[in-house]
């Protein structure tokens, strides 16, 4: 009896000690992921879009191999074809994918290349994609497609999102896609769900909290969804463009209003004829060098007539 009391007794305290240790992480675990959850938006990249290995990539003998460069006069081509056929069909789509671009072909037909088919699902895939963007590449092969770029604005961003979602190939792996936010962008939406959202860049921490009390004075009772992000290197003028986009935005009924490096772009319905007016007339309010396009659809001026568009460009000095 008296040898065994040295074995228990270690075993019941550690026993004991690791129960402690797994209480504590237990009681602590809410509290960590708490704290990620409330970590400052501008650490979190706002909207990239990213997709990896989707599908099996296989390791096929490579029959054809480009490089295709976006810019945003002109189309660059590297790479190899297997054979003349295949080469036209690269160059159709070219064509039909930026009829009016410069291109600049630097690919070459190897026809002694081991026979295969040109996945034609993934180069117009990648096509597609790089007509949304201003800048960007995509390396397509036997073996899959990947693309890295930039959107220029919020909305293509969404649209970008939406194309990749919905008419992605089949038969044609994704390596890698990854796709930027915006830089100088900030988009409001506003719909008949009595819902905000809003995306984009501000130039601080403080005017993105300014913005967010801005938006609860001009909706108020509205659901607020807000995954902007701060980027420090804009200034004053983009906030204040930011909260004149809101004042036009809060005369729509429903609708969206972009703020570009240079643009305030307004889309949607107006509440009333007096809201049409009050556009126009804010117009002048703008920060200087901002121009505001106005695509706004005025209300009917009677009963069973069918509304009216109106579309403005004002430019402020």
């Amino acid at each position: 009896m008296t040898g065994e009391q040295p074995v228990k007794r270690p075993r019941a305290f550690l026993a004991f000690v690791l129960s402690c240790c797994g209480y504590i992480f237990w009681i602590s675990a809410p509290a960590r992921a708490d704290e990620a959850d409330t970590k400052p938006a501008e650490l979190i990249p706002q909207d990239e879009v990213v997709v990896q290995n989707s599908g099996a990539v296989e390791s096929l003998p490579i029959t054809y191999s480009l490089r295709i460069y976006k810019e945003p006069d002109r189309i660059k081509l590297k790479g190899k074809m297997s054979s003349e056929e295949d080469y036209k069909t690269l160059i159709g789509l070219i064509k039909a994918n930026f009829p009016s671009v410069n291109l600049s072909d630097r690919v070459t037909v190897n026809e002694d290349a081991v026979d295969g088919d040109v996945k034609i699902g993934g180069l117009s895939f990648a096509l597609k994609l790089l007509g949304y963007l201003e800048t960007g590449q995509a390396s397509v092969d036997d073996n899959g497609l990947s693309l890295q770029g930039a959107a220029s604005t919020a909305v293509v961003l969404n649209e970008v999102k939406t194309l990749i979602e919905k008419d992605k190939p089949t038969g044609v792996p994704i390596k890698n896609i990854r796709i930027a936010p915006p830089e100088k962008s900030w988009h409001a939406s506003v719909t008949g769900e009595r819902a905000v959202k809003i995306t984009g860049v501000v130039p601080s921490e403080d005017n993105r909290t300014q913005l967010l009390e801005f938006v609860r004075q001009k909706f108020s009772g509205y659901v607020i969804e807000d995954d902007t992000a701060v980027n420090d290197k804009l200034d004053a003028r983009w906030f204040q463009a930011a909260l004149n986009s809101l004042e036009l935005l809060a005369l729509l009924d429903k609708g969206s209003v972009e703020v570009t490096e240079q643009t305030i772009h307004l889309v949607g319905s107006a509440a009333s004829e007096l809201a049409m007016k009050s556009i126009d007339s804010k117009a002048s309010s703008l920060p200087s060098g901002f121009a505001l396009k106005s695509e706004v659809t005025a209300p009917a001026p009677y009963h069973g007539f069918a509304a009216i568009p109106a579309a403005s460009t004002f430019m402020r000095p």
